[in-house]
């Protein structure tokens, strides 16, 4: 069996378990959105939607200099004392950082809420939020060490308990008891609290309460230029919701992020669990001697994926929210297509920055992200007050392209990955055509819309992939041989 092979099938392996997790957790999300419609307005939606996006740029000034870098050294040394100093010094060091960043935060909560909810009575919903963000910076560090030991099935039933506590405590804080987003936000707390007495604790206990600060110094040195692309990459994606805000309103922000979160369904099931296996995969693979070969081969079975994925979403969308959510969300739909391209186009730069992680060279990653930022505040501000949601979408599809083209040719300074270009059109031409078919079909029902249209993508992506040879002769003959191994008729012809 050939490397490229053996690779596809393990990272297969692991991905498509962390796929089912994120799978079951999207449809538990999908069936809340009918509770969050009718329990909550446009606007308190966008209130939840805000605090969310304040919290994050707060995880990642508060903790990506340290997690960035967990992986990176973990790897570094084969010896498990090691490894666990890696982990013990992350946990420590992450859960000073937060009870530092709440001693800060706390007093600032009343000036943050004006600014960023126009309401400084919502303080009290900030500051459950950051309350929330040291727990879950904390528990970051236990689920990187399942990562880190392709523990993918462990990994998924933590990620799926939290999940699943997470809703109970939604529904009846929303529906028993009316709170609205305060429930929302103390349901992720209770969670998060929760998690850190079964995982966090429980892996201090296994490796040691132990701290080198000379590593801390070389995670930090690695981490802090990760720091800054992750805050400049979180500013590209989600400022569009502020400046929808200042020009818009509140409500226009909540809607176009219900958009957003469609729009993310296929990262969501793809890339957040291929990277998941991924990322920590990829800097044992690079020790291989055909590495760049491997790393292009399976850049294009993740394309093939991710656009399938893509084209559901872009073309299913309407009839879903129109059937899901209420009359005064379903404008949200406008701008799925364009998110989708955008958000697919922005993972890219995952596989194109493999040169710049191996050689450490982190420093370019964050001119990058620098760059594209000051690129996508002057999109914003030209497009959103024309063309308001739409304007937020096509700005985030430029920078998006324009950040994984930079980190394409930075990438190659350092590492050449064999990327298979002319692959990769055929996939983007046979999603064109599927894409604008489907729209030119209109159907009585969304129900017979979603059927129909859904029967049509399924069957078509594969057949016109067929018909453009875009599968190798040892790749037809692996997908007829998986085939045949499973249909019990197909394998006793063979016999």
């Amino acid at each position: 069996m050939s490397d490229v092979t053996s690779e596809s099938k393990l990272v297969a392996k692991h991905s498509s378990v962390y796929a089912v997790g994120n799978l079951l957790r999207r449809v538990g999300s999908l069936l809340l959105l009918p509770l969050y419609t009718s329990y909550l307005t446009p606007e308190d939606y966008g209130v939840k939607e805000l605090i969310a996006l304040t919290v994050d740029i707060a995880s990642i000034l508060l903790a990506t200099s340290v997690s960035s870098g967990i992986f990176r050294f973990y790897f570094d040394s084969d010896d498990p004392k090691r490894r666990n100093l890696v982990m013990s010094t992350s946990i420590m060091t992450l859960g000073s950082f937060g009870l530092l960043a709440m001693a800060i935060l706390w007093p600032l909560t009343g000036p943050l809420a004006g600014l960023i909810l126009d309401d400084v009575g919502l303080a009290h919903l900030l500051l459950i939020g950051f309350g929330t963000l040291w727990f879950q910076t904390v528990n970051h560090v236990a689920f990187a060490y399942m990562r880190a030991h392709q523990k993918s099935v462990q990994f998924v039933i933590a990620s799926m308990a939290a999940f699943l506590l997470t809703i109970g405590l939604n529904v009846y804080f929303i529906v028993a008891l009316n709170l609205g987003v305060f429930g929302i936000l103390i349901s992720t707390l209770l969670t998060s609290v929760v998690m850190f007495l079964v995982l966090t604790i429980p892996l201090l206990v296994k490796i040691g309460l132990r701290f080198d600060r000379k590593l801390l110094v070389e995670i930090l040195a690695f981490g802090w230029p990760n720091a800054i692309s992750s805050l400049a990459s979180l500013v590209v994606k989600m400022a569009d919701r502020f400046f929808l805000k200042a020009y818009s309103g509140i409500a226009e922000a909540g809607i176009y992020s219900l958009g957003a979160r469609f729009a993310a369904v296929p990262n969501q099931f793809i890339s957040v669990p291929f990277n998941q296996s991924w990322m920590p995969r990829r800097f044992e693979i690079a020790k291989q001697p055909d590495s760049e070969r491997i790393f292009g081969r399976i850049f294009t079975y993740y394309l093939a994926v991710i656009g399938f994925a893509g084209l559901i979403v872009s073309v299913l969308t309407t009839d879903l929210i129109r059937l899901m959510a209420d009359s005064q969300f379903w404008s949200a739909a406008g701008v799925v297509p364009v998110l989708v391209l955008a958000n697919i186009v922005f993972t890219f730069h995952y596989h194109f920055n493999i040169g710049l992680l191996l050689e450490k060279k982190t420093k370019y990653i964050a001119v990058v992200n620098v760059v594209n930022v000051v690129l996508v505040m002057a999109l914003y501000w030209l497009l959103i007050p024309r063309f308001g949601s739409m304007g937020a979408a096509f700005s985030s599809l430029l920078a998006f392209t324009f950040k994984a083209v930079m980190t394409f040719v930075l990438g190659r300074r350092f590492y050449k990955t064999h990327f298979e270009g002319r692959r990769a059109l055929q996939l983007l031409a046979v999603a064109a055509v599927i894409y604008f078919g489907s729209r030119a079909i209109a159907l009585p029902t969304p129900a017979i819309s979603l059927l129909v249209k859904g029967a049509v993508i399924v069957t078509a992506y594969p057949l016109l992939l067929f018909a453009l040879r875009f599968f190798t002769p040892d790749e037809r003959r692996q997908m007829w041989s998986m085939i045949r191994s499973r249909i019990p008729w197909l394998r006793k012809s063979a016999a």
